[in-house]
């Protein structure tokens, strides 16, 4: 036999042995695997959106004030609109998921609310609270602030301010939720503001 002949053997005789090398190792890591699909979690989507999120304030002009202001300017009502951050806090299970402040956006503050979160949740029925509140405190403080929305505009000074404030912010929504939700491994559930102004889940599809 050829010196040739020999060699080829060889190598085919090793990459023979290679090849069954490589199919035990595979077969050792597959029978690790557990049978079956594993299960994968679920999640919740809160996609919440709102241009509700506003109070106007609206007071009438003293004669004086009128009689200031130029002949095609003397309207005797003056209203003003001033944006309200939220609140929002996700409770699953008991378990606080998220709380947080969700500011309006824009250079003036004209953009409408926008939550856009996502929560892992493992599978099966998971009770489900969520609330979306303004936060009245935090607007009280911005009340006076220099250079405030609220500060610079005539309808939240004067006599009867702070009473016509609270009326307005008394009207605003909050919507909340609780209820048990059924989740499907790998499915998610959404929540959403209906047209009610109102928090309501999606239906599953």
């Amino acid at each position: 036999m050829s010196e040739r002949a020999s060699f080829s053997r060889l190598v085919l005789a090793g990459v023979g042995g290679l090849a069954s090398a490589a199919i035990l190792v595979g077969v050792a890591l597959l029978s690790r695997l557990p049978m079956g699909r594993a299960e994968v979690d679920s999640e919740l989507r809160l996609a919440l959106r709102t241009a509700a999120a506003r109070i106007e304030i609206c007071r009438d002009l003293t004669p004086e004030e009128l009689a200031a202001l130029p002949a095609h300017q003397r309207v005797p009502r003056t209203c003003e609109e001033s944006p309200v951050d939220y609140r929002l806090t996700v409770t699953i299970d008991g378990a606080k998921r998220i709380d947080q402040s969700i500011r309006h956006r824009g250079i003036r503050r004209t953009r409408p609310l926008a939550v856009d979160e996502v929560l892992r949740v493992e599978p099966g029925a998971r009770r489900i609270e969520v609330r979306f509140e303004p936060e009245l405190s935090e607007f009280r403080e911005r009340e006076g602030e220099p250079g405030s929305d609220a500060e610079s505009d005539d309808a939240f000074r004067g006599e009867g301010a702070e009473a016509r404030v609270s009326a307005a912010l008394e009207k605003l929504s909050a919507p909340a939720l609780d209820e048990v939700v059924e989740f499907a491994a790998g499915r998610a559930r959404i929540v959403r503001i209906d047209e009610r102004g109102a928090l309501a889940i999606a239906p599953s599809g």
